[in-house]
This record gives structure tokens, C-alpha cells and sequence, in this order.
């Protein structure tokens, strides 16, 4: 394993300690481990007064059930400790949500959505881009209208900015949708859809290259959840050209983490959890900090911890009424 590898995989692991320590009350480690590579796809191992300071500040500002708050709170509280300016970024943060709530219903998304637009578009561009988002997300309704939900806001803002028409950007996730739909039948083949369509290369080299990255994996006896942390893998396909190296790299960090007690015993992390989180750390290892595919990598492992978190809140509700 190289240096920067096997320093970035310490300062993952010191981070999630970080974090655990800091708030214990996260439903599920995936959260803490999308916190932890935010951190550091920024190069940063947080202290637990700073992001007291930025949860004192955000709570000061928004609600309890607050979109910045609710599934979100850790992922907020971390953009704010990472940003050196965390009023400012707040403020531009909920001026974006504000645009935002112009064309959509309010979710856990539009926060992260909010604070994803600050770091890849111009404040003069938000609104355009709020409204072509709209636009493209009920096309995508349209011909998808069960798959289509709060988390693919996040990937139409991102399309918004792109030069090619709207039918041009819906055709490509189209076809991309039925080449990808042989390696998962889950409701991920809509969001990695998505996340290969915002590359000019190929459609079919796209998907070719993920396929390869499945089958070597398989080979490998790695196996992936396949579900939303499918997409992070898309993810990775785009940031690296080469599957078989991206294999090796998975086995190598997936083995490495494997070392640390949170990973071991029957209480442990579990297996497919721990390449979740390995695909994390290689997100954030392929790509610089001021990436927006390194970036948008660390969201998407955010959407997927939000969607884990919801989905547990559901289950404890329904628990709780039986």
C-alpha cells in the first residue's frame, strides 16, 4: 500500500473516533464514516470543540425537524467545521435551500443539495439552476415515477449545469439505465444513471467499465451491498480508469480497516458495510479535495447514510406501534 493510502485510511479511522466521540447518537456507522471522508477528502482531523461550536451555531439557527438538522445534523456540522467561516457558510447554504424550496417539496436532500451547490456554482447561477433541476427531475418522474425521489435532486442540480440540452442529458441516463440494469435490479440503477451520465465519455465505455469493476469484485469474492452504496461504486468507476486496479485497492483498504476493532467481532461492522466504507475512502483517495467528482463522492455516501437513517427511524416507528 502506498503512503498516501495508508495515511488517508489513519486519518479515517482517527476522524470516525473523532465523531463517535463528539455524537453518539447517529443511527448506524455509515453516517460516521461519510463525516469522517468529508473530513478528510479536506486534508482536516476534527476536534470535538470545534464541532461543538458549528452544532451550537446550526442549532441556534434551524430547527430540531430543520432540513439542515434532522438526518442531516452531522453532515451539516461538518461542512460548517471544514469551511473556516462557518456563518458565512450557512448563510449561503440556506439562501441556496431558499431558491431551492421554490421548485421542491422540502426533504433531508435539500440541505445537502444546498451545501453542495455552494462549493460547485456561483450564487448568480443558483437560481437557474434550481429551475432546470425542476425541470429535469419531472422528466425523470415522468418516465420513472416510482424510482424517482428527494435523492435524485441531488443529481439533477448537478446536470443543470451542464451544456448539453435536457432531452440529451435524460436520453443518456436513459440508455445508461438499461445497460446497467443486468448488474443490480435495485432502485440504485436510477442514481448510477446519474452519476455516469455526468462525464462526456461513452455511454458504453462508461458502463463497460463498471461491469468489468462488478465481475472483478465477484471474482475477487468481494461482495457489495446492492442498494444505494452500489452508486458509490459507479462513483469510483469514474474516478479511476482502471477496474482491475480499483479491485486490488478495494481488497488492500477493505483488509486494512478490517484491523480496527470497530470492524471485528459479532457487535462489529459487518462485511458489506465495511466495503461501503472501504469505496468511501477510495472516493476520497482518487480524487483532490477541490473535486467535484471527489466532492459529489462524499454526498452520495451522505445520501446513502440519510437513507439508511430514515429507513431505521421507519422500522423503529412501525416497532414502536406493534
Amino acid at each position: 500500500m502506498n503512503t498516501a493510502l495508508s495515511e488517508l485510511i489513519n486519518a479515517y479511522l482517527a476522524n470516525y473516533d473523532v465523531l463517535k466521540s463528539y455524537s453518539k447518537m447517529e443511527s448506524g456507522s455509515t453516517s460516521y464514516a461519510a463525516a469522517s471522508n468529508l473530513l478528510c477528502a479536506h486534508h482536516m482531523i476534527a476536534d470535538t470543540a470545534g464541532l461543538l461550536q458549528c452544532r451550537k451555531l446550526l442549532r441556534a439557527n434551524e430547527k430540531l425537524f430543520s432540513s439542515f438538522r434532522a438526518y442531516t445534523e452531522l453532515f451539516s456540522v461538518c461542512v460548517l467545521y471544514i469551511s473556516g467561516d462557518p456563518e458565512a457558510k450557512l448563510l449561503r447554504a440556506k439562501q441556496n435551500y431558499t431558491e431551492l424550496r421554490k421548485h421542491f417539496s422540502d426533504s433531508s436532500m435539500l440541505s445537502v443539495v444546498a451545501f453542495l451547490l455552494d462549493e460547485i456554482a456561483k450564487p448568480e447561477q443558483i437560481p437557474a439552476i434550481a429551475e432546470r433541476a425542476k425541470l429535469l427531475y419531472k422528466k425523470m418522474r415522468k418516465i420513472h415515477p416510482f424510482l424517482t425521489g428527494s435523492e435524485d435532486i441531488l443529481f439533477t442540480a448537478v446536470l443543470a449545469l451542464s451544456s448539453k440540452s435536457d432531452d440529451d442529458l435524460i436520453d443518456e441516463t436513459e440508455s445508461i439505465y438499461k445497460l446497467v440494469t443486468p448488474l443490480t435490479e435495485s432502485n440504485a440503477r436510477q442514481t448510477i444513471s446519474h452519476i455516469l451520465s455526468m462525464t462526456d465519455e461513452p455511454v458504453e465505455a462508461k458502463c463497460e467499465k463498471l461491469s468489468v469493476l462488478c465481475t472483478g469484485l465477484k471474482n475477487a469474492g468481494i461482495k457489495y451491498r446492492n442498494d444505494l452504496s452500489f452508486a458509490i461504486l459507479a462513483m469510483l468507476s469514474l474516478l479511476n480508469d482502471s477496474p482491475e486496479e480499483i479491485v486490488s485497492d478495494i481488497a488492500e483498504v477493505s483488509a486494512a480497516i478490517a484491523e480496527n476493532k470497530k470492524y471485528q467481532g459479532i457487535f462489529g461492522i459487518d462485511t458489506k458495510t465495511r466495503l461501503t466504507h472501504t469505496a468511501m475512502i477510495l472516493s476520497t483517495h482518487y480524487a483532490s479535495s477541490n473535486s467535484v467528482s471527489g466532492y459529489l463522492g462524499i454526498v452520495i455516501a451522505v445520501m446513502a447514510a440519510v437513507e439508511a437513517a430514515e429507513a431505521a427511524a421507519t422500522s423503529a416507528a412501525i416497532i414502536s406501534t406493534t
